[in-house]
């Protein structure tokens, strides 16, 4: 059966927030979705849950890995199997939640758009428990999304849409896992426009600070050479871009937990 909108989600060894973001795609507004999701060899429950989940629909199509192969990996995975004429990709990763109307939303303004290759959104940042801690903010437009591509990722993963037709033969670089969904938008935006909804259509769990603060210098150094990377294929050496490089590398002197309370304090802003 064909569906408008694949719905993504790649898992491991989080079978409870897992169910939480399934559960947020059952009960969209929108139902005319198939939700792919693939188990990269977690050792939890994960992979009973999902071959009970596959049987009570054809909306919902899984594979479970039989070991741990890396998140840009499964995320390609996830690519292979969006049935052929799927209209519209929307990400969901397993710690997050959709709104109820994130999917019409989303695909009602790329209807009205066509000029328009991806349409992402703002979010609100939670905590392991749920708890709302801020908003986050996304440029709006594309002339505001093209001037801050190269300065930082314009999009949380899960709030993005973007229709299937320019992303063939695209995948995840395997180069560049945690960040790979950095590049991965760089190269859609090459040749498409975007925009950000300005409504909090997704809920984006924080991880514990202890284990954030650990990789936090490894994304780093990942989204200056994704940057790079770019700046050299588009040839475009803004000094701008420069100014960002310099600050970067200089995080990569300073602790990696004050780096992150940095980041998180500019990143969110408090609910009202």
């Amino acid at each position: 059966m064909r569906y408008r909108v694949a719905v993504l989600t790649i898992s491991y060894n989080s079978l409870e927030l897992l169910k939480k973001a399934v559960a947020s795609i059952q009960n969209q507004s929108f139902s005319d979705w198939v939700h792919i999701i693939v188990n990269d060899g977690s050792t939890d429950k994960t992979a009973e849950y999902l071959n009970k989940l596959a049987e009570t629909s054809d909306q919902y199509i899984v594979r479970n890995l039989d070991k741990n192969s890396g998140i840009a990996n499964a995320r390609n995975q996830c690519l292979k199997m969006i049935p052929p004429n799927t209209e519209f990709v929307c990400i969901l990763d397993a710690d997050d939640i959709a709104r109820e109307d994130k999917l019409e939303k989303q695909i009602k303004y790329l209807e009205a758009r066509p000029d328009v290759g991806l349409v992402g959104s703002n979010c609100i940042f939670i905590d392991e428990q749920g708890e709302k801690l801020g908003l986050r903010k996304y440029p709006a437009d594309e002339l505001k999304i093209r001037k801050m591509q190269l300065i930082e990722n314009p999009f949380t993963n899960s709030c993005v849409m973007y229709r299937s037709g320019i992303a063939n033969g695209l995948s995840y670089s395997l180069e560049f896992p945690p960040c790979e969904d950095y590049d991965f938008w760089l190269n859609l935006l090459k040749n498409n426009k975007a925009v950000n909804l300005q409504e909090a259509l997704v809920y984006y769990r924080v991880s514990s600070h202890q284990a954030v603060a650990r990789s936090v210098k490894k994304m780093l150094k990942l989204t200056i050479k994704i940057k790079l990377k770019h700046i050299l294929e588009r040839k475009d050496f803004s000094p701008r871009y420069f100014l960002r490089f310099f600050i970067e590398l200089s995080l990569l002197f300073v602790p990696a937990k004050l780096v992150l309370k940095v980041a998180r304090a500019r990143q969110i802003k408090r609910l009202v």
